[in-house]
């Protein structure tokens, strides 16, 4: 397994670890309260910053965030060192790093967005060929031509992560 791959599935253990705590009646999202209560214990006391990344990645209104709502709420949180400690802050941080990087050089048309063509490079680039056609892919780009990076980094934990908790989820409901 590459470097790459080790350290995302590292990092999307980790955010799945956090989710579940946060998630304490295992309902498959978290309320506002939770995660200001949960964040809170671990040194994140921003509650109008946090009141501003909650209302960002809840794209659907509905109060709560699922799992890949929370993935860009983690990736938007800084500094990181309020939320996570030790080799838990290092693998998410050199994770995030990685990805925002690898979206960057690949998004060749500098749009925000990855078309088909473009991920399936950054997927070659980064993972191999491995998830090259993998229905995944082809749930995501069903009703769209592109990709943001939130649904971008929701795509990545269901390749890497097909036994995850939350892998089943539809990619294109992420925000």
């Amino acid at each position: 397994m590459s470097t790459f791959r080790a350290t995302l599935v590292q990092a999307f253990t980790i955010l799945e670890q956090r989710f579940q705590f946060i998630d304490q009646d295992h309902c498959g999202a978290v309320t506002f309260q939770q995660l200001l209560r949960r964040l809170a214990l671990a040194g994140f006391r921003d509650s109008q910053r946090l009141t501003e990344l909650f209302e960002a990645v809840d794209v659907d209104r509905s109060g709560t965030l699922e799992f890949s709502e929370f993935l860009m709420l983690m990736f938007l949180v800084e500094p990181l060192d309020k939320v996570f400690q030790g080799s838990a802050l290092e693998t998410v941080s050199l994770a995030w790093k990685a990805l925002e990087g690898a979206f960057s050089r690949h998004d060749v048309d500098d749009n925000l967005l990855l078309s088909r063509a473009e991920l399936q490079r950054l997927l070659v680039a980064m993972l191999g060929s491995a998830f090259i056609g993998a229905p995944e892919i082809e749930d995501a780009f069903k009703e769209q031509q592109e990709l943001r990076f939130s649904e971008f980094l929701f795509l990545l934990y269901s390749l890497l992560m097909p036994q995850g908790r939350y892998a089943c989820v539809c990619v294109c409901a992420c925000g």
